[in-house]
């Protein structure tokens, strides 16, 4: 955030929620109070920027074009196995999900597959959260489903969304704290995220926010 003002840019979202001036909204899957040993993985979910009217800075990311958004996980400190394993599969489930879409896919094949990869290692899919069109509307349809479902509708030319799987080693049900934002899992067991925003071509789906 302190860099995104210094730069007099702005983000897309500036008044979502709680955030006033962020761009990138970081987000602690499991906080360890007084335990250090234990792993923790973050999340950084990164929208467009936007440069403010009266920036000489020449940095120029998103002006005028639709907004966008992506987010990885990454390690804080030194993680065990578990930890790392958990985030690799996730990353494969979107990137497999990515690779099934184009014009005239179902939007249940995303979430079929996210679900396939996730149980072939014995991971939880995260109901809650879905994907979502994206444009000059921050959220709007489709409704993307991460988990096997038998929701109607097909991938349009030209359009675009994005694809956000959480996967979890234990419980999928999430727990909100009291500020109505930080999610955990019920069972304060690890989870993971990766998400891309993709536009449907007729050769298929390209990133959109690929760095």
């Amino acid at each position: 955030m302190c860099l995104a003002m210094k730069l007099r840019q702005w983000a897309s979202p500036i008044g979502y929620h709680i955030f006033l001036y962020g761009a990138l909204s970081p987000s602690v899957d499991r906080v360890p109070p007084c335990r250090s040993t234990i792993p923790v993985i973050v999340t950084l979910v990164v929208t467009d920027c936007r440069r403010h009217p009266s920036s000489r800075h020449p940095i120029r990311t998103i002006l005028e074009e639709p907004g966008r958004y992506t987010s990885a996980t990454f390690f804080c400190g030194d993680v065990d196995e578990k930890a790392k394993k958990l985030v690799q599969v996730t990353k494969e489930s979107l990137d497999k999900a990515i690779s099934i879409c184009g014009a005239g896919v179902k939007y249940k094949k995303i979430g079929k597959t996210i679900h396939d990869h996730a149980d072939k290692h014995k991971y939880g899919v995260v109901r809650q959260f879905v994907g979502h069109g994206i444009g000059r509307v921050f959220h709007s349809d489709p409704v993307v489903l991460h988990f096997r479902n038998n929701e109607a509708g097909r991938m349009v030319l030209n359009q675009t969304f994005t694809i956000e799987p959480m996967l979890t080693v234990g419980s999928i049900k999430p727990v909100m704290w009291d500020d109505d934002w930080t999610v955990i899992t019920e069972d304060a067991s690890l989870s993971a995220q990766f998400e891309h925003t993709i536009l449907i071509t007729k050769h298929g789906a390209e990133i959109l926010t690929n760095c």
